[in-house]
């Protein structure tokens, strides 16, 4: 499989046109690097959180340092036109942005659930993406996340000679629902050789169907331009209401009920990690997603070097069968991190602790995140209805948090000391510090390399976050914050009666930059550099 030569000079001379006047530096041989991901680049955490943020500044600053840089994403673009091809998308901040349409392997992985075959082996995507960069004259290949790829990607990249450098962000190579939680609420330890995956997730759509609404849906936006398409699904959604009045013979209505209140998920076992962590029954295989696990850690072992943005990643990647000599911690930096930092330190206040229980007025905590299961929240606010009317009455929380955030609402209904946000963006965020006292991450799933916190921690504030996973790299108990039982609700409410009785004393933004392993963004460039040099130049 080729691309046509005339397509790849003029793709050439569309990314050089946009990277040139970005450039600031001129390294003695530039690299030619290809990031795969799902996510489009130019939406950075709108799309994909954290995780396509991370990418995206990355690449920036790639091609600021001389770089050559080109982005292949995947999965989430399809058309009526037959076929799978890659196009080009657009040229952001001197990075070449491409699209892989009609891909066999839908985005983000949760939508590709059921899809096990094509994520354990898909030829004809993988040849095209060879054949791509290769095109593209890659040296080395970067990937961001291989949602909306197959596995036996990277091993043809291999055959193909590229190196392939990978930064996993998540649990999706290990896990088809991406987080290793079994149905959404308990850390899957032991997934019985694929057995215990069949049903972990039930809403998970039909990834035929779903291909063909996207290829409808993208097909009729093309058509009709994107601003058209607001007004287009209102007048789908209210014709479909009133044939369905019709057929049950009558033009009422019928009232939804509300969502049931949000149950907090169990509390973790003391050695929850020691067993995530401790076995060879992980490589397993009775079905297709006991093969999945297989080919997906063939496949990183394949590759030539993988970045573990945290400790623990790096541990659970070791215990399921990745080959330790592969493995690195590399962890992250951010362009507004520096900036939160920054900030913190130039503050009149940076040796002041933004709390004590001396002061009039109340303790305020803050929530950053969304409404999923394993984010914690039903937690968080089980331990606002569980704490003694005293130590409620010396504490305020602010929640900001996406998603379905109704029930949460109507359960808090009624307390002052608690208030709802709504959802937050980056320049939101950059403000947010002057509002709290100290974050609350009461995660209730592994994690990784949690933004919130390392946010938090570069804003000067302290973090109340549980013992498990990404967040025991970075929180200090007793030090930069405090951690708790995972899940644990009376553990929550004793955290958070520690900072309000002063037991624990809420330290200065310059003492939790002291006490925290913190990275600015030029150094993870360099770090991050070096290690693509060093297999590009082999």
């Amino acid at each position: 499989m080729s691309l046509a030569a005339d397509q790849l000079r003029e793709w050439e001379r569309a990314i050089a046109a946009a990277a040139a006047p970005l450039a600031e530096r001129r390294p003695t041989r530039p690299l030619r690097i290809a990031v795969l991901g799902w996510a489009r680049l130019s939406r950075q955490a709108a799309e994909g959180s954290g995780l396509n943020l991370s990418a995206s500044e990355t690449a920036a600053d790639l091609v600021r340092r001389g770089h050559h840089l080109i982005y292949l994403q995947s999965g989430m673009d399809y058309s009526l036109r037959p076929g799978m091809r890659i196009e080009w998308r657009e040229a952001w901040r001197g990075v070449g942005c491409f699209s892989l349409v009609n891909s066999p392997n839908l985005a983000p992985g949760n939508f590709n659930f059921r899809n096990v075959g094509p994520q354990i082996e898909a030829r004809s995507q993988a040849e095209l993406v060879v054949a791509w960069a290769r095109g593209m004259r890659a040296d080395v290949v970067h990937v961001q996340a291989l949602e909306g790829f197959g596995f036996d990607t990277i091993g043809a990249l291999r055959a193909a000679g590229l190196p392939v450098v990978v930064t996993p962000h998540n649990y999706y190579w290990l896990c088809p629902q991406v987080d290793l939680l079994a149905n959404e609420r308990t850390i899957c330890d032991d997934y019985r050789g694929g057995e215990r995956c069949v049903d972990c997730l039930s809403h998970a759509p039909d990834p035929a169907s779903y291909a063909r609404w996207r290829q409808r849906s993208q097909s009729a936006e093309r058509m009709l331009g994107p601003e058209a398409m607001p007004r287009l699904k209102v007048q789908l959604l209210a014709a479909r209401e009133r044939v369905s009045s019709l057929i049950a013979g009558s033009n009422v209505r019928p009232s939804q009920p509300p969502s049931p209140r949000p149950v907090p998920l169990p509390p973790r076992p003391a050695d929850a990690a020691a067993s995530l962590l401790g076995g060879p029954s992980h490589l397993a295989a009775c079905n297709d997603y006991g093969r999945r696990r297989l080919a997906a850690v063939g496949a990183l072992n394949a590759s030539t070097a993988i970045l573990s943005p945290s400790r623990f990643l790096e541990g659970v990647y070791r215990a399921f069968g990745v080959d330790e000599r592969l493995l690195s911690h590399v962890p992250l930096g951010q362009p507004h991190f520096d900036q939160l930092r920054t900030a913190a330190e130039r503050s009149p206040f940076v040796d002041d602790p933004p709390w004590t229980p001396r002061d009039r007025r109340p303790l305020r905590l803050a929530y950053f995140g969304n409404c999923h299961p394993n984010k914690g929240l039903a937690t968080l606010c089980a331990a606002v209805e569980a704490m003694s009317p005293a130590s409620a009455s010396r504490v305020h929380l602010l929640i900001r948090a996406s998603g379905d955030h109704e029930p949460f609402r109507r359960w808090m209904d009624g307390r002052t000391n608690v208030s709802f946000l709504g959802g937050y963006d980056l320049r939101q965020l950059l403000s947010s510090p002057a509002e709290y006292d100290a974050c609350v991450f009461p995660n209730a799933g592994l994690e990784n390399s949690p933004f919130v916190v390392l946010e938090s921690l570069h804003a000067g504030r302290a973090v109340i976050a549980s013992d498990l996973g990404g967040p025991t790299d970075f929180v200090r108990h007793g030090e930069n914050g405090l951690r708790f039982r995972c899940g644990s609700v009376d553990a929550l409410v004793e955290a958070i009666e520690a900072v309000v009785d002063g037991r624990f004393q809420l330290p200065s933004p310059r003492r939790v930059h002291e006490r925290s392993p913190l990275r600015s963004f030029e150094a993870y460039g360099d770090d991050l550099e070096r290690r693509l040099q060093d297999v590009g130049e082999r």
